[in-house]
């Protein structure tokens, strides 16, 4: 994702034993340092002990932290693992490449670099794929050949294209096929858009020319072989930013949501219907604070409904957005997490059936966890 620097003169650090929102409660965990400056963290089971673990992508100083788990929503066991190169961090992807049963990472340095799981939550570095891509801002992880290996997906900002890397199964990749766009991709997000059961691409672009209003939000199809058809856009608001897919409103259609990260006083999330046949209904457009950079789609308050949850970076804090099961959502009502929440994660991090959150802090060098006690 593009990065604006800001200068904060004065923050407050909001220290609630329970924060109340949306009709969900949250009990603060942490903070988890991590020794540089936090953009996105992803989960899986590093060490195979069913509890689970954080891949934490740092920004500076262009490597990635290892947190396991203990099982209750907190990581005391963390480690490092320093990358060549200056790349941008988005480039960190989760699954298990080699097909031995423990999760691995890709990164990307000058080129596709794989490294393998131990299965005890150490990793070695294996090998490397090339790629040719510049400006890699967030990688996605689908089968998207039909041919039983993971495959990668990759946001170019910098040569204004998706790129498509076939993996062979062993934790290398085939040579990338690229896919041309007006602009630089942000985010991007996998998700079966048409119901065909391949995994469609959407990304979230500004554009510098104009073919579009202000941003979109835009659709590759899938062939069903992972070849993509031409992307079609849908306007979004102002520098359209984090994207996630998820069905809002229970009709058996992937819907999508997109932050437009103007860092303006008034901002807004939009919310894309999704039609089941690859195309999406015009954008709706919910306020929340200022800044938001990134959203995650979850049933927070435990009514069967997708909540949204969003990171607001210019505003320090998360607004959580309360779904009616319809596809529309209540206002959004929040509370502050710390300096510069860049991204936000939902999962259940300590096993009992409710969707966390954790939010990496870009310049407060940590990550913050927020158990939901509701």
């Amino acid at each position: 994702m593009k990065r604006t620097i800001t200068f904060v003169l004065l923050f407050f650090v909001l220290e609630f034993t329970f924060l109340a929102a949306a009709h969900a409660q949250f009990k603060k965990i942490g903070p988890i340092f991590v020794t540089g400056q936090p953009d996105f963290a992803t989960t899986a089971d590093f060490n195979n002990d069913g509890i689970p673990d954080l891949a934490v992508a740092l920004y500076f100083p262009y490597n990635f932290a290892v947190l396991l788990g203990a099982g209750d929503g907190t990581f005391p066991t963390r480690s490092f693992v320093r990358k060549t190169g200056f790349v941008n961090p988005g480039d960190l992807a989760l699954g298990d490449f080699n097909e031995d049963g423990n999760a691995d990472i890709v990164g990307i340095t000058v080129g596709l670099d794989f490294y393998a799981g131990n299965g005890d939550g150490t990793f070695q570095l294996r090998s490397s794929s090339p790629f040719n891509g510049f400006g890699p801002q967030q990688m996605v992880v689908a089968d998207f050949n039909h041919d039983g290996h993971l495959d990668i997906a990759t946001a170019n900002d910098g040569s204004q294209n998706i790129s498509v890397l076939f993996g062979n199964g062993d934790g290398t990749f085939q040579p990338e096929t690229d896919y041309p766009l007006v602009s630089g991709p942000l985010q991007l997000v996998a998700a079966d858009l048409n119901n065909d059961g391949s995994p469609d691409l959407a990304f979230s672009i500004t554009c510098s020319d104009s073919t579009c209003n202000h941003g979109e939000v835009g659709v590759l199809l899938n062939n069903q072989d992972g070849t993509f058809q031409p992307a079609v856009g849908y306007g979004a608001g102002v520098v359209p930013d984090g994207i996630a897919a998820g069905d809002l409103n229970h009709d058996g259609n992937i819907d999508i949501v997109a932050t437009n990260s103007n860092f303006a006083s008034v901002s807004t999330v939009s919310v894309f219907l999704g039609n089941g046949d690859g195309t999406l209904a015009p954008a709706v457009n919910y306020m929340v604070e200022k800044g938001p950079a990134s959203v995650a789609i979850a049933d927070l308050d435990g009514d069967g409904n997708p909540d949204l949850a969003v990171a607001n970076a210019a505003s320090n804090s998360v607004s959580l957005l309360r779904g009616n099961g319809d596809g529309t959502f209540q206002g959004a009502r929040g509370f502050g997490v710390g300096l510069e929440p860049i991204s936000v994660l939902a999962s259940d991090l300590n096993g009992d059936g409710k969707p966390d959150l954790v939010f990496s802090l870009l310049y407060a060098a940590h990550i913050s966890v927020f158990l939901n006690s509701r």
